[in-house]
């Protein structure tokens, strides 16, 4: 859409987010111009999920804040801007800050960027927040929710990890992460062992509910008839911050993601809890 703000304007576009009923009628959610909470305005969002009621979460990026490009900045081409992390109820229309960029983190520390929000239908959010110090930007995330109004952190850089290790990082991939309507995160992350000392940081694959951790699969978890798991991920990724272990999690409480074994195969598995 035509923009005359924010991190399009130099290519005369600008992004918004819109929602189309069953019937094809197209209606804003939010775009480039609109208010944002506390002031300012919108100058761009992205990264939408929208619930059985029809509210959505949504990261937006508010005109002169930081603009935190993280090396994706492609002029002319690609827009973008590190976002912070809202929510639009679809009764009222009215847009909540749910985690800013600047805001303090629950743990210690501020959020750098706050990006990709996930919503169940209790409008409970799990997004990733990027606790790295300025100037610095995507060394450092941590898996959050947003539950009964408030924010707690599902797991952070340094937490120990069921199964062995400390998390090192979680994704900064918007695929790596999930929340059911039980309230469960799935999340795929790096740790700071390396049990078959490979040279590549282990990953593994949890998910976080009620203030505790369980492991699924991580580095190591022997899956009887088919191999050892080298990697809880699709690749083997030698650097933090992508796992790409796309942990997804349903309302039974299964989680779906990729590893790749020992022997290079990559495979899809399913985790059905006892």
């Amino acid at each position: 859409m035509p923009a005359t703000i924010g991190p399009g304007a130099p290519i005369g576009l600008g992004q918004g987010i819109f929602r189309a009923d069953k019937s094809g009628r197209i209606s804003i959610v939010v775009r480039p111009g609109d208010s944002a909470p506390g002031g300012g305005i919108f100058d761009l969002a992205q990264n939408a999920w929208i619930n059985d009621a029809g509210d959505v979460a949504f990261g937006g990026h508010v005109a002169g804040e930081e603009c935190i490009t993280e090396g994706q900045d492609v002029p002319g081409t690609f827009i973008f801007c590190a976002e912070s992390v809202y929510l639009k109820n679809a009764a009222t229309g009215n847009i909540q800050s749910i985690a800013h960029q600047g805001d303090p983190a629950p743990g210690g520390g501020l959020f750098r960027v706050a990006f990709g929000p996930v919503l169940n239908n209790r409008d409970e959010i799990a997004f990733i927040g990027d606790l790295t110090p300025a100037p610095g930007a995507a060394e450092t995330l941590g898996v959050f929710l947003h539950t009964g109004g408030t924010t707690v952190a599902v797991a952070r850089p340094g937490d120990p990890m069921p199964g062995g290790g400390h998390l090192l990082t979680a994704s900064n991939s918007t695929l790596d992460y999930h929340l059911n309507n039980r309230g469960e995160v799935a999340f795929g992350a790096f740790l700071d062992t390396d049990d078959n000392a490979d040279g590549i940081p282990d990953t593994g694959v949890y998910v976080g509910t009620g203030g505790s951790l369980r492991l699924v699969a991580r580095t190591g978890t022997v899956i009887p008839g088919v191999g050892t798991i080298a990697q809880a991920s699709a690749s083997f990724a030698t650097s933090a911050p992508t796992p790409l272990s796309g942990a997804a999690n349903n309302d039974l409480g299964q989680v779906f993601f990729n590893a790749t074994l020992t022997d290079g195969t990559v495979v899809l598995l399913l985790a059905t809890p006892r």
